[in-house]
């Protein structure tokens, strides 16, 4: 994120994450196939660590210094809602659509998710932190 800004992270991890889901479709597909659960499961654990990581630090920009840890709660706590509101009925639709069909909707459904991601980057851009520069100038008892 340091390299590449916490903007262009969060766009990366996101369509990493999205992608992601598509080998629980290959993994519908394979079967009882246990290097390829192994595999999921590693996919799916890289992408949402390095997601959660680029997410926190664009939440940690948005807030004031002097009330981070309450800001940043609301924040996360918002954030988390829809996943527990949706999340109650994914049961259902997959059984309904099978999991293969089920994770290719989720593939899917992350688009809209991606386009508002893109709007709050270009309405609340993260804050711009740079590294404290290096002073070439001798100490006061020196010069």
């Amino acid at each position: 994120m340091v390299r590449i800004g916490t903007a262009r992270a969060l766009v990366l991890t996101g369509l990493t994450q999205m992608l992601s889901n598509l080998m629980y479709v290959a993994l519908a597909h394979a079967g009882h196939d246990m290097p390829m659960l192994w595999a999921q499961v590693g996919v799916e654990n890289f992408t949402d660590g390095l997601a959660d990581a680029a997410f926190v630090t664009y939440l940690s920009s948005l807030t004031s210094r002097a009330f981070t840890a309450t800001q940043y709660a609301l924040l996360s706590s918002l954030a988390a809602v829809p996943l527990r509101t949706l999340g109650a009925s994914s049961g259902s639709l997959a059984e309904w659509l099978g999991w293969a069909d089920f994770f290719l909707l989720t593939t899917f459904a992350a688009l809209p998710a991606m386009g508002v991601m893109l709007f709050l980057l270009a309405r609340l851009p993260p804050a711009r932190r740079h590294p404290p520069e290096e002073s070439s100038a001798l100490p006061a008892s020196e010069s």
